[in-house]
């Protein structure tokens, strides 16, 4: 579904503002067609200012379910300082059918109630619209 305002994206997605932050009435029900809808809105959207709303969310969902877009340097050194051998992080790199790709690795990681992983991407290859 694209939408059409900001309105009916908040009002399909069953997100309420609340000052500064976007509060998630449903999250099975973001979680099973809301999110898809927003990353569809971000790729077909021709509103460059819903694209931008579109993103905000989604990136306030992330942190929400503990998503967060961060190096895993600071993982690395407390490995190194305290000697933790007992697990390991695997790095997955998504190139084609990013989306998808991602959300396959969430359920299946979801299955097997995995520990941390990555998503990697070289800052060569990385294209950041300027909206």
């Amino acid at each position: 579904m694209i939408y059409r305002d900001e309105e009916e994206l908040f009002d399909h997605c069953n997100i309420e503002i609340i000052g500064d932050k976007a509060e998630i009435k449903d999250v099975d029900f973001f979680k099973k067609s809301a999110a898809d809808n927003l990353a569809d809105n971000l790729l077909l959207s021709h509103s460059d200012h819903l694209k931008n709303i579109c993103h905000w969310v989604v990136f306030e969902a992330a942190n929400k379910f503990g998503i967060i877009p961060s190096s895993i340097q600071t993982l690395y050194e407390a490995r190194a300082q305290h000697n933790l051998t007992h697990f390991t992080v695997p790095a997955i790199n998504l190139r084609t059918l990013t989306y998808d790709s991602a959300r396959a690795v969430f359920r299946a990681a979801e299955k097997i109630n995995a520990g941390p992983f990555i998503f990697e991407i070289g800052k060569g290859l990385l294209i950041i619209p300027l909206l």
